[in-house]
């Protein structure tokens, strides 16, 4: 910035937005770190050279802050699951953001389930499979409205039994039961309990 060695000032002032810190320059060289908004921010370096002559150097600088990152890491790719006995397996991963998250959901074959994150970003969720290959991701964003999605993961069942009509119910808030009854034209009448 400073490029007349003779010229070159002692210490300088270096501004981003409301924060101001100084450094001292040897050699032509100095170095601070700074804290970056989102957007736009203005650096403007301030100093005195050694006659007293004020000098000053700006550059404007965009930051992008990095969206969620996320880790699936069960059930492992291209896997496949018996559910002769259970069609319920249980999807891990871990969610990696600088910002706090204000949604996160586990989508199986495009349907959308509000996921559980600890405070250390892992999630833990059981999903029913339905299909012969089920396919999940994770979306995840944070207060600053950036997303970030998973790879694909793909599970096949093996197993699955010829089923006229099935039913997998799920939901996402604390204290919430469901029940399905299901009846038909012969009023023919079941639920959890006379299945």
């Amino acid at each position: 910035l400073f490029p007349d060695r003779k010229a070159e000032p002692r210490a300088v002032s270096i501004s981003v937005g409301q924060e101001t810190k100084t450094a001292t320059v040897y050699r032509g060289i100095f170095e601070v770190p700074v804290s970056l908004q989102a957007g736009a921010n203005r650096i403007v370096i301030t100093g005195l050279d050694p006659y007293g002559r004020a000098l000053r150097a700006s550059r404007e600088i965009r930051y992008v802050p990095p969206k969620p990152s996320i880790v699936l890491t069960s059930p492992p790719e291209g896997s496949a699951v018996d559910i002769t006995r259970s069609p319920v397996i249980t999807v891990r991963g871990k969610i990696r953001s600088r910002n706090p998250l204000t949604t996160a959901y586990l989508i199986q074959n495009d349907i959308p389930l509000r996921l559980r994150v600890g405070e250390d970003g892992s999630f833990e969720q059981p999903a029913a499979l339905i299909t012969d290959e089920d396919v999940f991701t994770v979306e995840a964003e944070d207060r600053e409205g950036r997303t970030g999605v998973s790879e694909q993961r793909k599970v096949a069942a093996r197993g699955i039994a010829e089923r006229p009509l099935m039913a997998i119910l799920s939901w996402d808030e604390d204290d919430v039961d469901l029940d399905l009854h299901v009846g038909d034209a012969k009023e023919s009448h079941t639920y959890f309990d006379a299945p």
